[in-house]
């Protein structure tokens, strides 16, 4: 299995895999919006939470922007 392949599969499971507690100022944009500060509070290789001003629907796509890295599609 490649390892694509094995965090699709990670990716699609409710909160299954380990996470990181942390406090990380970031950024979040909704597809077709501009980005907004956050803070993200755990991060996992399947997800992650997070607070923010305005709400997510279910299955928005979206983009989280941590420091130093390039944008993260999420959903």
């Amino acid at each position: 299995m490649s390892s694509y392949t094995a965090y699709r599969i990670i990716a699609q499971e409710d909160r299954c895999a380990p996470r990181t507690l942390l406090r990380l100022p970031s950024k979040l944009r909704a597809s077709g919006c501009p980005a907004f500060d956050v803070t993200v509070y755990d991060i996992s290789v399947g997800g992650f939470s997070c607070d923010a001003v305005t709400g997510m629907r279910p299955g928005a796509i979206c983009w989280l922007t941590l420091p130093g890295l390039a944008a993260l599609q999420a959903e």
